[in-house]
């Protein structure tokens, strides 16, 4: 019988709004080179409680561990795309083509993970193309959360995690979205990371 994944243990740090209505905002260049999605408070948490959390991970495995290398490798990404949309090209092609070459590369070592002789069904390759740069980003984060749940399942076969967001039309809110439920994904991840200590598959 499938178990159903209870929420992450961890405490939740979203940040709070200060003022009625409005929310914190990491600081970025005045320059016109960022979208909607990169200036919303829960996409700039997403991305730096994926950070942390994929450092935390790194630290807990072995280093002779096979996945050792892909999570470091993902971790430095993370950080370049913080950086990137922090600072911001000042190009927008640029920083439109600098955005999704990382998004690809994470994806692109999220699906190297080698869990119980097995990989992740969901992989990378293709990168998308056409359309705009937002259609791009969500095809990306989506491949991404995609792999990501792969990788618990096969971590912890028959245990059900929520349902990925699924489109609404609005590029931006479903980037977002994607975002924060991909850091959930690896909030569940590391959860099983720390209660087994490796990146192990739990007895079927």
């Amino acid at each position: 019988m499938a178990k159903k994944r209870p929420k992450p243990s961890k405490p939740r740090t979203r940040k709070k709004a200060t003022v009625a209505g409005t929310k914190k905002r990491r600081g970025r260049t005045t320059n016109s080179v960022h979208h909607a999605y990169e200036l919303d408070p829960d996409f700039q948490d997403a991305l730096d409680e994926l950070s942390t959390d994929v450092e935390t991970i790194q630290n807990k495995l072995d280093d002779n561990d096979l996945n050792k290398a892909p999570t470091e490798g993902i971790l430095k990404r993370i950080a370049a795309l913080i950086a990137e949309t922090n600072n911001g090209t000042s190009k927008p092609t640029d920083h439109d083509n600098k955005i999704e070459k990382i998004l690809y590369a994470i994806a692109g070592m999220d699906d190297q993970y080698y869990i119980d002789k097995k990989r992740p069904v969901t992989q990378a390759y293709p990168a998308p193309t056409g359309g705009a740069h937002e259609g791009r980003v969500l095809r990306l984060f989506t491949t991404i959360n995609s792999i990501c749940r792969d990788v618990f399942s096969l971590l912890e076969p028959g245990t059900i995690l929520t349902v990925q967001p699924k489109p609404t039309g609005d590029n931006t809110k479903d980037i977002v979205a994607m975002a924060v439920d991909t850091e959930t994904v690896v909030d569940n991840i590391l959860n099983h990371v720390v209660n087994n200590h490796s990146l192990v598959a739990t007895s079927k």
